[in-house]
């Protein structure tokens, strides 16, 4: 009888653990989403060792196949797979390693991301946020550069 009831869950749980192939990046989500849940005060997706991306990508809500495939630089297949298009509940952040697509997911806007959206993306190393509460939201937000502009001297 245990045996059976293994021979049952494990099946399930297996695929419960697997995302088919989609592309999927729960790992940086949730890594996104324990950050922001601790008090974390900024956020960095190329932290993740898991996978190496070039460019990070997100759009906004009601973004469409043709403008997302059109910043990504080609045609995105798994496109179909999201609720963008239709939804303002999510935003979808999508990486790309040498034109093609090696991860995405898409974020609840319990934690926003939707002003990060650009017609560029970001590169591993302009891919760190800060974490902004001063709304009364959890908002993700380009850091600022700290370094002050040159000065001369005068005599």
């Amino acid at each position: 009888m245990v045996m059976r009831t293994v021979l049952v869950i494990l099946p399930i749980l297996l695929l419960a653990g697997c995302d088919g192939g989609s592309g999927r990046t729960p790992a940086t989500q949730a890594r996104l989403e324990s950050a922001v849940g601790s008090g974390g005060i900024s956020f960095d997706f190329a932290a993740d060792a898991t996978f190496t991306w070039d460019r990070m990508h997100v759009f906004g809500c009601y973004s469409g196949r043709a403008s997302v495939e059109k910043e990504l630089g080609f045609a995105w297949p798994e496109f179909s797979k999201t609720i963008i298009e239709s939804s303002d509940s999510v935003v979808l952040v999508v990486f790309v390693q040498n034109g093609r697509v090696v991860g995405w997911y898409e974020q609840p806007r319990t934690i926003e991301l939707g002003h990060l959206a650009n017609d560029k993306g970001y590169a591993p190393s302009e891919a760190v946020f800060n974490v902004d509460r001063s709304s009364g939201r959890v908002e993700l937000t380009p850091k600022k550069s700290t370094t002050a502009p040159a000065t001369t001297a005068s005599g």
